[in-house]
């Protein structure tokens, strides 16, 4: 059984295959083309927010308190027991 891939995001030009994580700062600053301790200047912040949108997560609404109820009730054994 293969578990299925999880979905990659797209990744900024000049990091190549390589994970970024597995690269020294120096290496991954230059690949990004960012000055450690500046950061970015306000117009390549616009840029990146345009190219790549805002760096946050999906936000996905919380279950109702009847849905957590009910779907207690799905697996057979608490039918049984109850």
């Amino acid at each position: 059984m293969t578990l299925p891939s999880p979905a990659r995001t797209p990744q900024p030009t000049g990091l190549g295959d390589q994970p970024a994580h597995s690269r020294s700062a120096e290496t991954l600053a230059a690949a990004l083309e960012v000055t450690p301790g500046v950061g970015l200047d306000s117009q390549r912040v616009a840029q990146r927010l345009a190219k790549w949108g805002p760096n946050a997560l999906p936000t996905t609404p919380p279950r109702s308190p009847w849905r957590v109820l009910l779907a207690q009730f799905k697996s057979v054994m608490i039918v049984i027991l109850l």
